[in-house]
């Protein structure tokens, strides 16, 4: 019985610690799109600007 229950928490903190890991790895992609898409604009702009300066 002993055994049983160790084994049980051990599993929960497993699945825990994998949620908590999806998590943070999710807000991280989701961050990068943001990103990507503000660097887009940046370059954009840039592009603009340059080609105004010719």
């Amino acid at each position: 019985m002993q055994n049983y229950i160790k084994n049980n928490v051990y599993y929960i903190h497993m699945v825990i610690l994998r949620y908590k890991f999806y998590r943070i790895e999710t807000l991280k992609l989701q961050n990068a799109l943001e990103l990507k898409k503000i660097i887009l604009k940046d370059k954009d702009r840039n592009d603009k600007f340059e080609k105004n300066w010719d």
